[in-house]
């Protein structure tokens, strides 16, 4: 054999086509019907996913990445990478989405709290196709950017992808699943010569990106299982060849697999259809706007002087007309409990570094920054902020944790246990039930 294919996709959150800029993409009735097409003439293609089916939307808030799991072992996936949201529910739910599935997990770089593997995974693995053998890598950084409850921490990557290195050694082509930024492959190319192929986390909802270092690859597959990607690696020495099918309205679904999807559905259509509010038909709600009206909600519910959300936890856009349990659990679908805290004036200053240099990135209540001078001006409730005075403030576990880029919050003082915290949801769905959509 002087030639194998291998077929890739990514970032499986939803098990029906996704809306993104470039139209519908992905679904895994569709994502089937492409792969079963290839192997019809490739019985021995081999299917790899890259990562991330467990969190971040509805159907990972609802089903914690159960079903998504199941859709994965049904389409034929041989092979996973873990993704940074295959942790979000904690390590007691990452352990039943490895059990559960008919596919190998690989993880070359995680450990639990206590040291010991994600038991059910492995940290490398040799398949063999005909009589060559491909090694298999998994990679992933920042595994607590989604929950500081993950239970999980990382090893250095490219130490672990050294000695992943050293024990595929024996196989004709290396290969690794990464869920990690471009710089980070580049890195880990130029660190291990000896890896033939880097399939990566999504940099686009809608495109998959294809860029190099030196004659090695690296592939970026689009978001939502967008496209399936199909390397062909030929004898050493040879070219490769990518092909990337579009996971599009235009591929016929499978017929099994879409009765599942539409049962789905209706279920989460039965539970969580229930009206909150109405936003008028003439408005739209930017990502941004959302965030707004979501720190808004915390800062009235816990009667604060300033809520702050980072806007990378807001997972949808407010729609306008009915407004119901769904929408909500779209656009917060990570359960994080949000808390109220006390916090010097020096230290809400440095909190508000991060949205004065990145903007849109973080969604503000009861704060307005004022940008027009070279050092920003900073009003809570109208009046400059004072450094020495103190100010309550609503956000997130996540955020008080140092997740989302922020620093972690040190001097801060709880004004209610963790445990009697409500989550960011819960908290919407109050506001939403008795207020007018702003």
């Amino acid at each position: 054999m002087d030639q194998i294919r291998i077929l890739y996709f990514n970032d499986a959150h939803e098990p029906d086509m996704v809306a993104t800029e470039g139209g519908y993409l992905g679904g895994v009735a569709r994502m089937k019907t492409v792969v079963d097409s290839i192997r019809q003439s490739a019985p021995d293609a081999l299917l790899l996913f890259g990562g991330d089916l467990g969190g971040g939307t509805l159907a990972g808030k609802l089903y914690r990445g159960s079903v998504m799991v199941d859709f994965l072992s049904d389409i034929g996936v041989d092979y996973a990478n873990y993704g940074q949201h295959d942790f979000d529910y904690g390590i007691d739910n990452t352990l039943a989405l490895t059990h559960r599935a008919r596919f190998t997990w690989i993880s070359s770089n995680t450990m639990t709290r206590e040291g010991g593997t994600i038991i059910g995974s492995v940290p490398f693995a040799i398949h063999r196709i005909g009589d060559l053998n491909i090694g298999i890598m998994g990679l992933v950084d920042k595994v607590n950017t989604s929950s500081p409850r993950s239970g999980i921490t990382q090893r250095d990557i490219i130490d672990c992808a050294r000695d992943a290195v050293g024990h595929l050694s024996g196989a004709d082509y290396i290969i690794a699943l990464t869920q990690m930024n471009s710089e980070l492959n580049e890195q880990l190319l130029r660190e291990c010569p000896q890896i033939d192929l880097i399939l990566g986390e999504e940099t686009s909802q809608y495109i998959t990106n294809v860029h190099f270092v030196g004659d090695k690859m690296i592939v970026d597959g689009c978001g939502n299982m967008g496209h399936l990607v199909e390397v062909t690696l030929r004898s050493k020495g040879g070219s490769h060849a990518l092909s990337v099918h579009p996971i599009s309205p235009s591929v016929r679904p499978d017929e099994r697999l879409e009765s599942r999807v539409r049962a789905i559905d209706e279920e989460i259509e039965s539970r969580l259809g229930v009206r909150l509010t109405t936003l008028p038909q003439d408005r739209i709600c930017t990502r941004r706007r959302t965030g707004e009206l979501v720190a808004k909600a915390f800062r009235e519910h816990y009667g604060t002087d300033i809520a702050l959300v980072q806007s990378g936890g807001i997972r949808a856009d407010l729609r306008s007309g009915d407004i119901t349990l769904r929408d909500v659990y779209s656009i917060l679908p990570y359960e994080n409990r949000i808390i109220p805290v006390r916090l010097p004036g020096y230290s809400v200053r440095r909190l508000l570094e991060k949205a004065i240099i990145d903007g849109d990135d973080v969604a503000l209540s009861g704060v307005e920054i004022d940008r027009s001078d070279q050092d920003p001006i900073i009003r809570v409730d109208g009046a400059p902020l004072e450094e020495d005075k103190e100010y309550t403030i609503a956000l997130s576990e996540y955020v008080l944790s140092g997740g989302g880029g922020f620093d972690k919050i040190a001097d801060s003082s709880y004004l209610l246990p963790l445990d009697r915290a409500d989550t960011d949801s819960d908290i919407l769905i109050r506001y939403l039930s008795s207020h007018s959509a702003e």
